[in-house]
């Protein structure tokens, strides 16, 4: 084993809120908001430093220097009871860092070889209907 005497500063404490709050409104409607803050952690093959040869043009690598993903989580929905049946709708908002993302690179030689990086910044929302209904409650 071949030692580089190479030092990484990682931070591995974090903390993880979350937050779950339901508001009764009269005439059995219902507002609820939430907050999470989540972990995606890299799996091995994405952390392997070995190379894996496709073809003789084609390498795949892990990086073994990866942080994790993580990702704050907002949600916003209301709900609307009757006696057979409900709506639901909500809204959220997700912020996510440190995205992995496989970058590919040639060399002399025009092999390329991929390998994963935490590069870039997520942002997702969407919208959510739920209609249910029990006609034989």
């Amino acid at each position: 084993m071949v030692e580089t005497g190479e030092k990484k500063n990682k931070e591995y404490l974090n903390l993880f809120p979350s937050g779950h709050f339901s508001f009764e409104l009269p005439g059995r409607n219902t507002l609820q908001v939430s907050y999470s803050r989540r972990i995606n952690r890299p799996y091995y093959r994405l952390l392997s430093p070995f190379y894996n040869f496709i073809n003789p043009y084609y390498i795949r690598t892990g990086n073994p220097d990866l942080d994790p993903e993580f990702t704050h989580s907002m949600e916003m929905g209301y709900m609307k009871n009757r006696e057979i049946a409900s709506l639901s709708s909500s809204v959220y908002y997700r912020y996510s860092d440190g995205v992995i993302q496989r970058i590919q690179t040639a060399n002399d030689e025009g092999v390329t070889i991929a390998r994963p990086e935490n590069l870039s910044v997520e942002r997702s929302y969407g919208l959510e209907l739920i209609y249910s209904l029990d006609p034989f409650r």
